[in-house]
């Protein structure tokens, strides 16, 4: 990278676990490392906002897309999301629950 003149990098989900030679935006960065500034979501924020906007809509069923399993945010984005449903007294339906899976952005509806 640096022989084509790279001038920084962003990278989305990928662990930085040691300085670079080139300044890093991590998206879902988790580590402290020097030279990388990382975006990290507020999913808690995030579910809470956004089944509160649909509930105030009048929407009772929700479909939700879980992340595919290797991905580092997915785990507690579902847990914000199941914690905001419960609080917006939304209950989640095993049906319409999709979950990415692999490298595919298409989830897969069957499987809960």
């Amino acid at each position: 990278m640096l022989d084509r003149s790279v001038d920084g990098q962003i990278v989305v989900d990928t662990p930085v676990g040691a300085p670079l030679p080139v300044p890093v935006v991590a998206v879902s960065g988790h580590g402290r490392v020097e030279g990388a500034t990382n975006i990290v979501v507020d999913h808690g924020r995030a579910a809470a906002q956004a089944l509160a906007h649909l509930r105030a809509l009048g929407h009772r069923r929700v479909a939700f897309i879980k992340g595919q399993p290797f991905s580092s945010d997915t785990a507690v984005r579902w847990q914000t999301i199941r914690a905001a449903a419960r609080a917006e007294r939304i209950a989640i339906d095993p049906a319409l629950v999709g979950q990415l899976d692999g490298n595919s952005p298409l989830p897969d509806l069957d499987t809960p």
